[in-house]
């Protein structure tokens, strides 16, 4: 019996190694967002964004934004949370503002307001 699982274990461990390259190319997650393409993302500049302020953590400098598509990154509409760089002056800004914005991603998950347009 050992030797039975011990080699359907070690068929299953090489017919999964065998398609993890594949499989890992393809792989989506953090809200559906094609992981390769979020890793290109941090590797660009920032990205002009439109969107709707639908709450302000002053404290933690942390917009939730509904956006618009960004073209830029192939991403689609959504409400998430954007963390603002340094120099962004949050004092101005209101809930249900939409604002214009330039964002970049710095790194992967972390999305960053550079810039208030207007």
């Amino acid at each position: 019996m050992k030797k039975v699982v011990g080699s359907f274990g070690m068929a299953l461990l090489l017919a999964l190694s065998a398609q993890s390259p594949a499989i890992a190319g393809e792989h989506k997650h953090h809200h559906g967002h094609d992981m390769k393409a979020m890793k290109q993302m941090s590797e660009q500049k920032a990205v002009d964004a439109v969107g709707v302020i639908h709450q302000i953590d002053a404290s933690e400098r942390v917009l939730k934004i509904q956006h618009e598509p960004i073209a830029d990154w192939n991403m689609g509409a959504m409400r998430m949370k954007f963390h603002a760089a340094p120099g962004v002056d949050l004092s101005n800004l209101k809930e249900g503002q939409k604002i214009k914005f330039k964002t970049s991603n710095p790194k992967v998950g972390r999305y960053v307001v550079t810039e208030i347009v207007e």
